[in-house]
């Protein structure tokens, strides 16, 4: 268990807005991909966040300490396939 890597993507997840929409469609694969060594419990944990409280901590944030980036990339599109599916249609629709 590693205390520090569920920080760090806690951290990332209010910061990020584009990691953000990624861990909400495919959290093991993108942490996986990231280098984020975590346990079963604790993605467990990290997977029940609400998406809606981190999107809206990250927009009060001050812009200095948030990524600059709008959406997913289409590079990110591609690789996890989010042509299709409800969330990714819905993240598209909501406001970053």
């Amino acid at each position: 268990m590693s205390q520090a890597a569920v920080e760090r993507v806690l951290g990332r997840l209010v910061t990020d807005a584009v990691f953000r929409t990624e861990f909400f469609i495919e959290p093991v694969s993108l942490c996986r991909d990231q280098g984020f060594d975590l346990t079963h419990v604790e993605m467990a944990a990290l997977r029940r966040l609400d998406e809606g409280a981190l999107r809206t901590l990250g927009e009060r944030l001050d812009p200095k300490i948030v990524r600059a980036v709008a959406g997913p990339t289409s590079e990110t599109v591609h690789r996890l396939g989010l042509t299709r599916g409800p969330r990714y249609r819905r993240a598209q629709r909501e406001p970053e």
